[in-house]
C-alpha cells in the first residue's frame, strides 16, 4: 500500500515536470535586456547609490557619481570623477576623470549563441554622443558620435564619428569619420574618412586619406576597384604600405605589392599587376628611384645647351598583358612610365652652360604591329612627350642661386638592331637670379624682374638603349 502510494506521488510529480517543461517558454536573450527608465542616479561608487545594488539595471536620464557609477546606460549626461560604467547603450554626453565604459558585463551569463544572436538583432552595446575622458573612452559596440581622450579611445564594433586621443584609436570594424591621436590609428577593416597619427593602420580597405610617418593598408581603393560607385584612397607619410595601390601613395618610401594607382615618392617598390582580364591598365610610379621597373632604358644625347647629355630611366610598361609578347590586346600602343634621372656636362670653356642635374617623367608610345613576339614590327617607332626640371650650373662650383630650367619635350625614335634613334624638340622656360640670360636661339621671351625668365624652343637628338 506504502509502495503504491510512493509510485502514484512519483508520477504526479512527473507529470507536472513534464506539463511545466513543455509550457514553459523559451526566452530570447533580447528578453533579459528589458531595463527600466528612471530620471536621475546618485552615486558614491557602484553599489553605493540612489539605485542601490540594481543600478545597473536601470537606464537614467542624469548619473551624477562622486567616484563612480554604473548604470544600464544614460540618456543625456553623465558624470564621474573616476569612471561611468554602463552595462548597456548610452546616449548624450559621458564625462569622467578616468574612463567611460559601455558594455561592462553586458554579454554576462550568455552562450556565445546567444551572444550572436544578440549582434544579428542589432542589441550589442553601443554609444551616440559625446565621450571624454582622461584615460579612456571604450565601448564594447559600435561608437556614433565623437570620443575625446588624452589616452586611448577604443570601438569594438566599429566607429562612426570623431575620435580623437593623445596616445591611440581603435576601431574593431568600420571607421566612418576622423581619427587623429598623437601615436597610433587602428581600423580593423575599412576606413572611409581620415587617419592622422603617428602610425596608421586600415586592415582591409581604405577609401579616405591615411596621414602619418608609416601608413599601412590591404587595399587603397581608386578608379581601378572597378565599382559602380566612386572611390578615393591616399596614403600620405613618410613611409606608405599597400598589398594592392589603386588609389595614390605619396611619401618617402612607398611600397605596393600590386600597383594601379600612382606613387610619389622618393623611392617607389611595386611589383607589376598585368592585364588580368577586368584592369587593363597598370599604375604610376612617379620618383627618382623605382624598383620594380620594367623597360629602363639609359640615354647619350646632345642638345642646344649642352653637348653632352646622359640618362637613366625605370618605370614600368602601363598596359603589359599575359600574352608572350606582353602586347595589349585592344591598345595600339604598348605604354610605358618612365622616370629619368639626368646628368649634362661641357668640357669646354666656351660653353656657357658647365654642367647640368634634373629629373624628367616620360610617358614612351611604342607602335604595336602585332600580338606576336617574333614580330621585327613590335616596338619599331616610337614617340614620348616628357616634362623635365633641371638645375644649370654657368660654373664648375656649385652655385646654389636660383637657375632652374624647365621643359616640355617631344621625342620621336627609331629603333634598329640593339638602339634606338631618336630627335626631340622642347620649349624651355628658364628661371634665374644671380645668373646670366643664356644665349639662345628661337628666343620667345626675356624679361627681368624680381625672379627673371627666358623662353625659347631647342632641340636635342641621342640614342636610346
Amino acid at each position: 500500500m506504502n509502495k503504491c502510494y510512493a509510485v502514484s506521488v512519483f508520477g504526479v510529480l512527473l507529470v507536472g515536470l513534464c506539463l511545466r517543461a513543455t509550457g514553459q517558454k523559451v526566452n530570447r536573450p533580447s528578453d533579459r535586456l528589458v531595463y527600466r527608465e528612471k530620471a536621475i542616479q546618485f552615486s558614491s561608487f557602484p553599489g553605493i547609490s540612489t539605485g542601490g545594488l540594481e543600478s545597473g539595471k536601470y537606464t537614467y536620464r542624469f548619473s551624477f557619481n562622486l567616484l563612480s557609477g554604473i548604470t544600464a546606460g544614460t540618456k543625456y549626461f553623465a558624470f564621474a570623477t573616476i569612471s561611468n560604467l554602463g552595462t548597456r547603450s548610452s546616449s548624450g554626453i559621458q564625462f569622467a576623470g578616468l574612463a567611460n565604459i559601455i558594455g561592462t558585463q553586458s554579454y554576462l551569463h550568455l552562450t556565445n549563441a546567444e551572444i550572436n544572436q544578440l549582434e544579428q538583432e542589432d542589441l550589442i552595446p553601443g554609444q551616440k554622443g559625446i565621450q571624454l575622458a582622461g584615460v579612456l573612452n571604450y565601448v564594447r559596440g559600435v561608437s556614433s558620435g565623437a570620443q575625446v581622450t588624452a589616452g586611448m579611445n577604443a570601438a569594438f564594433k566599429g566607429g562612426s564619428g570623431i575620435h580623437l586621443a593623445g596616445i591611440g584609436n581603435f576601431a574593431g570594424g568600420d571607421m566612418i569619420g576622423v581619427q587623429i591621436s598623437g601615436i597610433y590609428n587602428v581600423t580593423e577593416r575599412l576606413t572611409l574618412g581620415t587617419q592622422i597619427g603617428a602610425m596608421n593602420v586600415a586592415g582591409t580597405r581604405l577609401s579616405g586619406v591615411q596621414l602619418g610617418l608609416i601608413n599601412h593598408v590591404e587595399l587603397v581603393e581608386g578608379k581601378a576597384n572597378n565599382a559602380s560607385y566612386h572611390t578615393f584612397g591616399l596614403q600620405l607619410g613618410l613611409i606608405n604600405y599597400a598589398v594592392t595601390n589603386n588609389g595614390f601613395q605619396i611619401g618617402l618610401i612607398n611600397r605596393a605589392k600590386r600597383m594601379r594607382g600612382v606613387q610619389v615618392g622618393l623611392i617607389n617598390l611595386f611589383s607589376s599587376a598585368p592585364y588580368d582580364g577586368a584592369n587593363r591598365y597598370n599604375g604610376v610610379p612617379i620618383g627618382l628611384l623605382n624598383l620594380g621597373s620594367t623597360d629602363s632604358h639609359i640615354r647619350f644625347s646632345r642638345s642646344d645647351l649642352l653637348p653632352w647629355m646622359a640618362e637613366y630611366t625605370t618605370g614600368n610598361c602601363h598596359n603589359c598583358t599575359f600574352t608572350e609578347s606582353k602586347m595589349p590586346i585592344s591598345d595600339i600602343f604598348y605604354k610605358t612610365n618612365q622616370n629619368a634621372l639626368i646628368v649634362g656636362y661641357s668640357f669646354s670653356d666656351d660653353e656657357q652652360v658647365k654642367w647640368a642635374v634634373g629629373y624628367g617623367f616620360h610617358r614612351m608610345y611604342y607602335i604595336k604591329s602585332s600580338m606576336s613576339k617574333a614580330d621585327p614590327g613590335n616596338k619599331k617607332y616610337f614617340f614620348s612627350p616628357s616634362i623635365r626640371i633641371m638645375h644649370l650650373n654657368q660654373q664648375k662650383k656649385f652655385d646654389s642661386s636660383l637657375s632652374l630650367l624647365s621643359q616640355l619635350q617631344l621625342d620621336a625614335g627609331y629603333r634598329l638592331k640593339w638602339f634606338a634613334i631618336y630627335v626631340g624638340i622642347h620649349l624651355n622656360a628658364y628661371w634665374y637670379q644671380d645668373q646670366l640670360p643664356l644665349e639662345v636661339n628661337w628666343e620667345l621671351l626675356n624679361r627681368s624682374s624680381f625672379v627673371n625668365h627666358q623662353l625659347w624652343f631647342g632641340y636635342t637628338f641621342g640614342i636610346q638603349l
